[in-house]
């Protein structure tokens, strides 16, 4: 286990990091790791549980009994319905890395000259991130992506409209052994269950390198910690918030910060800073709350085709997908380029 007990914590920290996703992870394994004096105190708070591996449902009912909602706090899949989108994610620690599609493709530099991104941040600005990040994620292509029923057939539509099916690079692990953080996993056995939750320790969650890569470090990770608010005080800030001791038991806290990284995800940040400026009269931007899109994922369905392939289903389906500058993509379809959903009809 990477989280220790919530009693254990101290009564102050350097640097407190809300969230333990691709933001939080990161940034908190970078700072326990980095290389000053006298270093820095680290702590990562997530709202969720610890999910070990082989505690993942795959059942319909096991879905079901996992949403996150009011009465089930500590569920792993949160479900967030707006006027115009929808949003799903996941909620312990790792984030959503639990629970996406683990495909990990570089932007396009295009997508940096759009209106609204920092004239500074260039594709070619950020290519070394993107390499020690791919690094650390052990991001590498399928080995047998071209044999995969779906691949040829996303291949044999490509030719049609005349192009060719990419095979997307993997945050998946295919050999058996110690990864570059020197957590053991295991290969992938192509079960599908990456959406999920992968019982097999072959997915390349943060669970797999920048948690233990934090941990490592010095950090100390408390989960079913549920930031509500943050405040400004003289010497730093206070962090308040619940700690969630079971479904139906918490209590409330307060927690003392020189510094604060805010990394609960683009909602829940967005959120946090909202009722802080409300109940803490934190000074925020009149823009906090707008302008919100999708990271450009979508999801395309085809049936009664010439092809059948997946032989446990009589219909077929093509998923395809381009994304945004992000390294996860919340709905999961972007790995179907690659990998077997034998337990998603919808996607097969």
């Amino acid at each position: 286990m990477l989280s220790k007990k919530w009693n254990e914590r101290r009564e102050r920290y350097d640097f407190v990091v809300i969230g333990s996703g691709y933001g939080g992870a990161i940034t908190a394994a970078r700072l326990a790791n980095a290389n000053v004096s006298p270093k820095p105190s680290v702590c990562i708070l997530e709202r969720g549980k610890e999910w070990p591996v082989g505690s993942f449902s795959n059942s319909a009912e096991g879905y079901a009994a996992n949403l996150r909602a009011d009465g089930n706090p500590l569920g792993l899949y949160e479900l967030l319905n707006f006027d115009q989108i929808s949003v799903l994610k996941g909620s312990g620690l790792g984030g959503t890395s639990l629970v996406n599609a683990n495909v990990a493709i570089r932007p396009d530099k295009e997508i940096f000259e759009l209106g609204g991104w920092p004239k500074a941040l260039t594709l070619a600005e950020l290519s070394d991130y993107y390499a020690l990040a791919e690094e650390t994620l052990n991001v590498m292509a399928h080995p047998r992506a071209a044999a995969l029923a779906k691949v040829q057939a996303l291949e044999r539509r490509a030719v049609q409209i005349g192009g060719h099916a990419q095979h997307l690079p993997l945050a998946v692990n295919f050999t058996k052994g110690p990864n570059p953080q020197g957590v053991h996993q295991e290969a992938c056995t192509g079960c599908g269950d990456c959406v999920t939750g992968c019982n097999v320790s072959a997915k390349n969650t943060l669970y797999m390198n920048y948690l233990p890569l934090a941990q490592k470090g010095g950090a100390e990770i408390f989960t079913q910690v549920k930031v509500e608010s943050i405040e400004k005080t003289a010497d730093g800030w206070l962090v308040h918030g619940r700690w969630q001791e079971t479904n139906s038991k918490s209590k409330k806290f307060s927690l003392a910060a020189g510094n604060v990284i805010l990394a609960a995800g683009s909602i829940n940040s967005t959120e946090i800073l909202l009722r802080s400026a409300e109940l803490r009269k934190l000074s925020v931007s009149p823009a906090l709350g707008t302008r919100f899109g999708g990271n450009g994922d979508f999801f395309g369905l085809s049936y009664n085709g010439d092809h059948n392939h997946n032989p446990r289903f009589r219909y077929a389906a093509g998923v395809a997908c381009r994304g945004r500058p992000a390294w996860s993509h919340h709905c999961g379809h972007g790995a179907a380029q690659q990998r077997r959903y034998d337990s998603q009809p919808l996607c097969d």
